[in-house]
């Protein structure tokens, strides 16, 4: 097990802190349950007679109220401290997919699980990381890879049983089932977390939220690089894990085979929120994000040849790389923004990147698939978005890149 330095922190509140991650590993588990939505897409799809791009407008909306809610749940986070937070959305979540299970066309989906889901999903990443990041003065880069292994194990073992029961029950049973265990996860991840971090145990000082920590960073150039970084990883992931799937069933595997490419896009990403400390340690913070981005525009290359032998690796590369980079980047936006407030900016970024990116990117697969008949347009717009963005990373000269992409250290030291 991960350890980390005592020497700054009481025995007590070490004990509290690593109580923190642990709740958090439970909250970002829930999240599986809905990025699982990919081995639905097709089911659903014979069951309404609906086209692909419809049925993945569901997931598109949910990303997008998720890019929404990342703000508020972000401020609340701050306000009233993460356990409060995580709750409400964790409710809203497991009441969303248990109606998903009724719905009755892919406007009900949108309702549902688009819009009542996706507005619970914001509580599930931007309270426990802020929290995590207040309150680990070192590594909080490990951290945060430990509490977001929630998610990779998750997307390991949901879409598994999801595709098994969608095959012995239906898809409806499956759909409720999800939502009992996200509501659970969210359930024990509250009661881990207890009443120690409640209203004013992590919160930030609320004359400091007065003087608006979100209009300062607005106001920075570093927030728009940021953005410009991040929503390209935000597009790039929605789209994978929504078509990835029946793009699997499309080159003539099984439903099964979609199951296992999403798990081992899981994993991976598991690998890369886990070795992005080291890789960012031993290359700097520019270098590393720049062969990211890299290594996944020649992932979704690959993609267009259908090959299945090729297949499982370009999963498990998309997965290092979509895992490694919002954690090198939430980092990098800790260390530049003041930490009171950081809930509300984080949730800002995190919100316009996630909305802008998870709105396009399953919004797009299924129209590109309807309209050609084929993903890989998509796969090559992603290949040359990623190509692009790892120049724009790259080339950025001014001084406040150079400061922002110094050699890479744990700032939260400072």
């Amino acid at each position: 097990m991960v350890g980390f330095p005592r020497s700054s922190v009481t025995g007590r509140e070490w004990t509290r802190n690593w109580r923190l991650v642990v709740a958090g590993f439970f909250v970002t588990f829930a999240y599986s349950t809905v990025t699982s939505y990919g081995v639905f897409i097709k089911p659903v799809q014979e069951s309404f007679a609906s086209s692909r791009a419809e049925v993945s407008l569901a997931l598109s909306i949910n990303t997008l109220m998720y890019a929404l809610s990342a703000i508020v749940f972000g401020v609340l986070s701050d306000r009233l401290g993460p356990r409060k937070a995580i709750v409400l959305g964790g409710a809203m979540v497991g009441v969303g997919l248990g109606l998903s299970a009724i719905a009755r066309s892919s406007s009900d989906l949108v309702l549902f699980f688009g819009l009542l889901a996706g507005m619970g999903v914001g509580s599930l990443f931007i309270p426990p990381s802020t929290a995590i990041i207040s309150r680990f003065k070192i590594k909080s880069t490990l951290a945060l890879g430990v509490a977001d292994m929630g998610d990779t194990i998750g997307t390991v073992i949901i879409p598994p049983i999801a595709v098994a029961l969608i095959v012995t029950q239906g898809w409806r049973f499956s759909m409720l089932l999800l939502g009992v265990i996200a509501f659970s996860l969210v359930a024990v991840g509250s009661v881990v977390i207890g009443s120690s971090f409640s209203e004013s145990g992590i919160a930030a000082d609320r004359s400091s939220l007065r003087e608006s920590a979100i209009a300062q960073a607005v106001r920075m150039p570093f927030f728009y690089l940021i953005l410009a970084l991040y929503t390209p990883i935000t597009l790039s992931v929605m789209l994978s894990l929504a078509h990835l799937a029946p793009y699997t069933a499309d080159i003539g595997l099984p439903p099964e085979a979609g199951a296992l490419v999403l798990s081992v896009v899981g994993a991976s990403m598991g690998i890369g929120r886990m070795t992005t400390f080291l890789l960012t340690e031993k290359l700097g913070l520019r270098i590393a994000v720049t062969l990211n981005f890299l290594l996944a525009s020649l992932a979704f290359l690959l993609l267009q040849t259908k090959s299945q032998a090729l297949l499982y690796p370009i999963a498990a590369v998309l997965g290092i790389t979509f895992g490694s980079l919002p954690l090198m980047l939430y980092v990098r936006i800790a260390s530049f923004y003041k930490r009171q407030g950081l809930g509300g900016v984080l949730g800002l970024i995190d919100g316009i990147s996630w909305g802008v990116g998870g709105l396009i990117g399953p919004l797009y697969g299924g129209l590109s698939y309807d309209f050609w008949h084929s993903y890989d347009p998509a796969f090559l717009s992603l290949a040359t978005l990623m190509l692009g963005t790892a120049t724009l990373n790259f080339v950025w000269k001014t001084r406040l890149g150079k400061s922002v992409y110094k050699p890479f250290k744990d700032t939260s030291r400072d």
